[in-house]
């Protein structure tokens, strides 16, 4: 009688333990006997483990986004690959309209030059490194003032709004004649 019982609940528990392993996206044969042996252990055992379909729906959904990402990026490189085309094209008009040849110019110079030509060096603020320390803002007319007292000089490195980054006052075009 008492095997027939305990047989009844290994039974209970393992029917129990393999429908919640399907559910879960695991393997019922192998929970039904694990449930039917260990009964409620099998039973918290199975609870606690992680959710093998929910695992996979996770995956998915992150590949997808990966996938959906990677197109994006392919997308905005290929915009950015011809805004570039666009803009050498116009700057090449540019360059002989003006008689200049800005391809000789570094990457970062030629982006400066023609960013500040958009805004007079009278109305920007600058900053500029003395002795190791960044001064600034300070008008242009403060600029030629540090440039005509020697506090600064042809290899100070200057910045502006329109540039990218700290540069030599005399790798600016035109600005050294400026400050004089």
């Amino acid at each position: 009688m008492e095997l027939g019982i305990q047989f009844g609940i290994g039974a209970v528990f393992g029917t129990v333990t393999a429908i919640l392993a399907h559910s879960r996206g695991r393997n019922t044969v192998g929970w039904f006997f694990i449930g039917f042996l260990t009964g409620c252990i099998g039973l918290i055992i199975l609870l606690c483990i992680s959710d093998l379909k929910e695992e996979k729906a996770k995956w998915q959904a992150a590949e997808q986004r990966q996938r959906r990402l990677s197109e994006q990026l392919r997308q905005e490189k290929l915009k950015t690959q011809t805004f570039r085309e666009h803009v050498v094209n116009r700057l090449d008009v540019h360059d002989k309209a003006l008689n200049m040849d800005t391809k000789q110019l570094g990457g970062d110079e030629q982006q400066n030059l023609l960013l500040n030509a958009s805004k007079s060096n009278e109305e920007l603020m600058w900053y500029y490194i003395c002795r190791e320390k960044q001064v600034g803002p300070v008008s242009f007319t403060d600029l030629q003032i540090a440039y005509r007292g020697a506090i600064i000089d042809a290899n100070s490195l200057i910045w502006n709004e329109t540039f990218t980054d700290w540069l030599v006052l005399s790798k600016v075009p035109g600005l050294k004649e400026q400050l004089q």
